[in-house]
């Protein structure tokens, strides 16, 4: 390997998805963080306790939404929690959309927010079957996909632990009967130089997920993208990318630096009303 870049990766020995109650928690309290230091959003909006109504509410009963046409479509918390990940704190420019979108759920317009930002339901393609084959091998595989349901439950105070940890414990059954081998996993040991780019407020991969990473490979740098989310590839950080595989010396910090400070309160702004 002469260099490498990861944009918004984790460790192979970091359990990203064991870590969700914790990583998603953290990028959405700084989204409320925003929120309330944005007159525009904090005049109207009140995220962390919509979200914790919607929560509340979708446990003791799933919302069924009728989509019109004789169709409909069933939201529970897993939904819920899984769409404010993957759909909204995924990007910046998705964040800011959360608590308008929270508002709306909460006086019950479902069909619109689900319409305006494409979470209708897909149609069913012929190789799900395996592509859920081919997921459950890696769950059951890789270190970095396993989740021990006992350290789910340690993430307290996060409104992403209920359904994490219904997902540990449904894997759990499943592994301990899926025929599956040992997977990737292990710590990494490089000398070549590698550039680790992960957002401030990424839900999934956050810097901490590759704050070990000098350790064992000795070229590398780790870069937190200030107010990025999970996909930082833009503007000069891509100008610095191509620079450093040009070069394929190790990383400048300084260059690094001087990029990223460009980037500190530079976010999208939230909508209003």
């Amino acid at each position: 390997m002469r260099t490498a870049v990861l944009d918004s990766g984790s460790l192979l020995d970091v359990r990203l998805w064991q870590r969700v109650p914790t990583s998603a928690q953290q990028a959405f309290d700084a989204l409320v963080r925003d929120c309330s230091a944005s007159p525009a959003c904090s005049a109207g909006f009140d995220p962390a306790a919509d979200l914790r109504t919607l929560v509340d509410r979708l446990s003791a009963a799933p919302e069924v939404v009728d989509l019109g046409d004789g169709h409909t479509m069933t939201v529970d918390t897993a939904g819920l929690t899984g769409a404010v990940i993957d759909a909204y704190l995924a990007t910046p420019e998705t964040a800011v959309l959360l608590p308008r979108d929270l508002q709306a759920m909460v006086r019950g317009e479902w069909r619109d927010v689900l319409r305006a930002r494409g979470l209708l339901p897909a149609a069913v393609k012929a190789e799900a079957a395996l592509a859920q084959a081919q997921t459950l091998t890696i769950r059951c595989s890789d270190e970095w996909a396993q989740m021990a349901p006992d350290a789910v439950a340690a993430q307290e105070g996060s409104l992403f632990t209920p359904n994490t940890l219904a997902r540990a414990r449904w894997q759990e059954a499943l592994c301990a009967a899926w025929p599956h081998d040992d997977g990737v996993g292990g710590v990494v040991r490089a000398s070549a130089p590698v550039v680790f780019l992960n957002g401030e407020h990424d839900p999934a991969d956050p810097p901490e997920n590759v704050a070990p990473a000098s350790r064992t490979m000795t070229a590398s740098l780790a870069v937190m993208v200030p107010g990025g989310a999970h996909g930082v590839m833009d503007g000069c950080i891509a100008d610095q990318v191509m620079t450093f595989i040009e070069a394929g010396t190790a990383p400048d910090p300084a260059a690094w630096e001087a990029c990223t400070d460009t980037l500190r309160d530079v976010a999208p702004d939230f909508p209003t009303g």
